[in-house]
């Protein structure tokens, strides 16, 4: 069976979520302008991506050399080789002295930044050969599951990278941050990313090189630096010009050339702990975060269940006509908003009405409508 069509018309979450639904096996490409993904699926189970053309990075070789786990010398000798079998995964889980645990969280890290990414394009064609061989040597995923976390790590990715951790941001390592090779967090492959990120900062590179040069999704590396920076091994800095030309700095230590800027510094600081502006700051930063607190867990759980209704939609064509179907589906195990009562479905379960918004957007009252 061949499947193709065009993004603009059926998105890639539809075709994957089809082919899981429909639990079909075979390989779908996925291409827009210049990049092309292939992704291989066994009775509707992701279980793996690879690079379609001689000259694209394979996923799994790009996380392996990456994070450090493959030389670059075996990498070009992977590669090179690729034309010589086609099931190229196989070969590396084989023949990698790597534990295999360390080899399938490797191969999960490579396969969830794929599904990030063509998660993103709306613009290209899509085409699924069923009829196309498939590595046979792999446990699958719920294609269902991973398509849920991926638009979890797309949203808070979303969220970094408009807050604090935008990709033009430089990171540099604070003294006392040495990499250490028996520190780290538990896990093989975090502890992994952690060293390979920490041994690429030379202060030149913005946090959107680094996405590169690990070859990993945006949303690890921006975790990564999540995490050093709370533990103050870190510092971000922004390097850039407004429209009036002014320098934008992020957490950038104050450099100044002249002595006597110096002492208008102390003086500048004198004047606002004066007037009690830092401690202004302070108290309405925090203020803010509290009063916000309420709404984001709302949001945070309206945006949940819509994911959840759009699942039963695609399942059974129609928006349930409760929510507690949602239960019954074993789409929702936690309870039930004290708002469940005003959902109600319109247009014959084509759409749905929910009064009060609960899962609005922040800063919103309007009610969620389909």
């Amino acid at each position: 069976m061949a499947l193709q069509g065009s993004l603009s018309e059926f998105s890639v979450l539809e075709t994957l979520q089809l082919i899981g639904l429909q639990k079909k096996t075979g390989r779908l490409e996925v291409t827009s302008g210049r990049i092309r993904q292939c992704l291989h699926f066994r009775d509707g189970l992701l279980i793996g991506c690879e690079a379609t053309r001689p000259n694209d990075r394979d996923p799994f070789l790009a996380a392996l050399a990456g994070l450090g786990q493959l030389g670059s010398e075996d990498e070009r000798r992977y590669r090179a080789s690729t034309s010589e079998s086609p099931d190229l995964w196989s070969r590396l889980m084989e023949s990698i002295p790597l534990e295999q645990e360390t080899l399938e969280e490797t191969r999960q890290l490579a396969m969830q930044a794929t599904l990030d990414q063509v998660l993103l394009w709306n613009r290209g064609h899509f085409h699924f050969d069923a009829d196309s061989p498939v590595p046979i040597g792999f446990a699958g995923w719920n294609t269902e599951q991973v398509l849920l976390e991926s638009m979890r790590r797309l949203d808070e990715a979303a969220d970094l990278k408009a807050g604090e951790f935008g990709l033009a941001s430089v990171a540099t390592a604070l003294p006392g941050a040495q990499i250490d090779l028996e520190s780290g967090p538990d896990d093989a492959v975090a502890a992994s990313l952690e060293r390979a990120f920490l041994a690429r900062l030379d202060g030149r590179r913005t946090l959107g090189d680094l996405v590169k040069a690990l070859g990993v999704a945006e949303y690890d590396v921006l975790n990564v630096a999540r995490v050093l920076r709370s533990q103050r091994r870190i510092r971000l800095e922004v390097r850039g010009r407004a429209a009036d030309g002014t320098q934008l700095l992020l957490e950038q230590p104050l450099r100044l050339r002249h002595p006597l800027l110096y002492v208008g510094a102390v003086m500048l600081a004198a004047m606002l702990l004066a007037t009690g502006l830092v401690v202004h700051r302070a108290t309405a930063l925090v203020t803010a975060s509290e009063a916000g607190a309420p709404q984001r867990a709302d949001y945070d759980e309206g945006r949940d269940l819509r994911l959840a209704l759009e699942v039963y939609q695609l399942r059974h064509g129609a928006y349930p006509a409760r929510l507690d179907a949602l239960v019954e589906a074993g789409l929702w195990t936690t309870p039930l908003p004290s708002s469940a009562a005003s959902y109600r479905p319109s247009d014959e379960g084509r759409g749905y009405l929910w009064d009060p918004p609960l899962g609005s957007a922040p800063g919103t009252d309007q009610p969620i409508k389909r």
